[in-house]
């Protein structure tokens, strides 16, 4: 009993003491281009409330002691430094660097300078995603009825392509040729029908750039008349139309918006899409949901005329087998992968945890390429060794599960004898470097795509120090840059053409290598 009072009076004096008093940190918004501060910046809905003055200074508080990760909303994401508070004090020199989102206008006309409503302009970006290139609209507008388009959120300092292209028409155009409304061809700035035609757009931090007109072609208006098909028989499925002159070698169509965004078949399966020209196009067809249980596609050729006769047949996933298989067994290991498909015909993803060691089973269209993702929640020092299917490696590599040799398996090989690589980022002047980001690149990813997927990315607090997750045995090159890093083709080539003012470490198993390094600018300044 005595002992209870004694807490709880314990308990009682501690409610009532009071918490430590906040502090403040102040400190400037720098372009990440320039280097410069940016004058009255304020971030998109930000998660701390601030404006810089004319000088690019911020002040914000009251923050508890101790070390605090600062957020700022930003776009596309969140810009953060760490710092550490001092109750009742102000600590300042901290540099937030932000890369500005530019803005390009302009108009969407025609051969004879006619302006065209109504067309779906994107801003097209490239990046690497599980070892294979994906092209994906950034952000889309529709040109007003003077034909005038304004993109606001243009990512700076990537490779930007703007394509136009007319929204799919319905079932209510006119069976007679001759009272069709002209088709416009998809195109890609400034007046090219396909991507490898297209004029890379790359804008400063913060840049504006008008008069980006885009230049479409007009073309008779073609319809394709199909049926769908479930398994075989005539089903109401979601369609998907893709001119496939304007899509990736991956099959993204030209933007989210490509063809009829959420068109379907009627229950005796046909559909008709309209707005075509000629050119190569391809049809999907699946159930709806974002996991649909059957899909198809099928190519055809536009020519003079309307197509008809066009069947797509959805059909089931099929079982892909698989194993775990491990060096040495641990037992304290789970194991799980995900398959994510690189196509936006359909959102399909699905994951599988096959536990320590054992068979597990992933359904898979065979038409389609996936992102496998295995992931281990283990021990220290496990690790996926490898990932192959039908004897090929696929690790960090995309998987066609119809393009795997004969009755292939999946395997997924595992080891516990990972290393660590410790970092410490300093100054010329052996000065503690805080917030920096640390870059680990495996030598063994020669190819950049796997590189953006099989590197470490790591950031560092105020000490300047990072440890890295396990990683295999091995050389590795280490950069920390305070340069801000992501997956796009230029960033990767970047940081390829600095692995030269990186440091190597040889990762030994179970043993942690240590590397000091200063950092470097990845990318080359105006």
């Amino acid at each position: 009993m005595r002992l209870a009072i004694v807490l709880a009076i314990a308990a009682a004096a501690a409610a009532q003491t009071p918490a430590p008093a906040g502090g403040w940190v102040t400190g400037r918004f720098i372009d990440a281009d320039t280097g410069q501060p940016i004058p009255n910046y304020s971030p998109d809905g930000p998660d701390v409330y601030v404006k810089a003055d004319g000088e690019g200074r911020f002040r914000v508080g009251s923050l508890p002691p101790g070390p605090q990760l600062v957020r700022f909303a930003g776009w596309p994401s969140w810009v953060s430094a760490w710092v550490t508070v001092a109750a009742g004090e102000e600590t300042g020199g901290l540099e937030i660097r932000v890369r500005q989102n530019g803005r390009i206008s302009g108009h969407v006309t025609d051969e004879n300078k006619d302006p065209i409503p109504d067309m779906h302009v994107c801003a097209m970006v490239r990046e690497y995603m599980g070892g294979g290139l994906y092209t994906y609209p950034w952000q889309c507008v529709t040109s007003d009825d003077r034909g005038e388009y304004r993109l606001d959120r243009v990512l700076a300092g990537r490779v930007t392509y703007l394509l136009a292209e007319k929204p799919r028409s319905d079932s209510s155009v006119p069976q007679n040729p001759d009272l069709r409304a002209p088709a416009y061809q998809t195109t890609y700035y400034p007046n090219t029908a396909t991507s490898d035609g297209a004029s890379p757009v790359i804008l400063r931090s913060g840049e504006v750039r008008d008069h980006m007109d885009i230049q479409v072609r007009r073309s008779p208006q073609y319809c394709v008349e199909a049926i769908a098909t479930n398994n075989g028989a005539p089903s109401s499925l979601s369609i998907k139309l893709t001119d496939e002159g304007a899509a990736t070698s991956n099959m993204i169509p030209g933007s989210s918006s490509s063809g009829p965004a959420r068109a379907s078949s009627g229950p005796d399966g046909k559909v008709r899409l309209c707005g075509l020209f000629p050119g190569q196009f391809r049809l999907a067809a699946f159930t709806s949901g974002m996991n649909p249980t059957a899909f198809g596609a099928t190519s055809f050729t536009v020519d003079k005329e309307d197509v008809r006769g066009i069947r797509v047949n959805a059909v089931p996933p099929t079982p892909l087998q698989g194993e775990t298989v491990w060096d040495a067994p641990d037992p304290l290991s789970v194991v799980s992968i995900s398959a994510r498909t690189v196509t936006n015909d359909a959102l399909m993803a699905q994951r599988e945890h096959p536990g320590p060691q054992g068979q597990f089973t992933l359904s898979l269209f065979p038409s389609l390429d996936y992102v496998l993702e295995p992931t281990l929640a283990a021990s220290a020092g496990a690790y996926v060794k490898d990932l192959a299917c039908g004897g090929q490696s696929v690790l960090h590599r995309w998987l066609r599960p119809g393009a795997a040799a004969g009755d292939a398996r999946l395997r997924i090989a595992l080891a516990n004898d990972g290393g660590f690589v410790a970092v410490a980022s300093t100054q010329q002047n052996g000065a503690v470097a805080g917030n920096t980001t640390f870059l680990i690149l495996p030598e063994s990813a020669a190819i950049e795509g796997v590189l953006a997927d099989a590197m470490v990315v790591g950031h560092t607090g105020p000490s300047g120090d990072f440890k890295s997750p396990v990683l295999p045995p091995g050389k590795y090159y280490v950069l920390a840059t305070y340069d801000l890093v992501d997956k796009s083709p230029e960033t990767i080539a970047a940081i390829v053409r600095a692995k030269g003012h990186a440091k190597e470490v040889e990762v030994a198993p179970r043993a942690t290598a240590a590397v000091t390094v200063e950092p470097v600018a990845i990318f080359e300044r105006p």
